[in-house]
């Protein structure tokens, strides 16, 4: 009898493992997930669901105060249930022929400094500001993504 509960508790741990994706996501599991690991001593890492924030500004411009750089501004908002990690931000930028001219990755240790909290909270909004260095050509378009 007690072989096969731990049969089956190691069954439903890998299950879990391999479907780990979508019990994160889930607003039911959630705090059943945070629950554990402070029965570890330890702190739940952030989930980190890009396709599930919402741009709601981005303006990419000459810088105002440096000369040769640009700035971009993006406005995100988390319209989930739970606190989310700060995204990776990739980067494309194109000239008049719509030709890529520039790219660049930005990770959330790179553009979080000064004052930027960690982390994106339920039903709340986020303003960055990123400084560029200039392109070899001015851009005229550019594509964001969001992982």
């Amino acid at each position: 009898m007690l072989g096969s509960l731990v049969l089956l508790l190691g069954a439903l741990a890998q299950a879990a493992w391999w479907n780990r994706v979508p019990l994160i996501r889930s607003p039911l599991t959630r705090p059943l997930i945070e629950w554990s690991y402070q029965q570890a001593g330890a702190t739940a890492p952030l989930p980190q669901l890009p396709d599930q924030l919402v741009v709601t500004e981005r303006h990419l411009e000459p810088h105002p105060e440096k000369s040769r750089r640009w700035q971009l501004r993006l406005g995100l908002s988390n319209p989930g249930v739970f606190p989310q990690a700060l995204p990776v931000i990739d980067l494309e930028l194109y000239d008049i022929r719509q030709h890529l001219t520039a790219a660049g990755r930005f990770l959330p240790v790179e553009y979080a400094r000064g004052g930027l909290p960690d982390r994106i909270e339920a039903g709340g909004n986020l303003d960055l500001r990123l400084d560029l260095a200039a392109p070899p050509e001015d851009p005229s378009g550019f594509r964001l993504y969001l992982r």
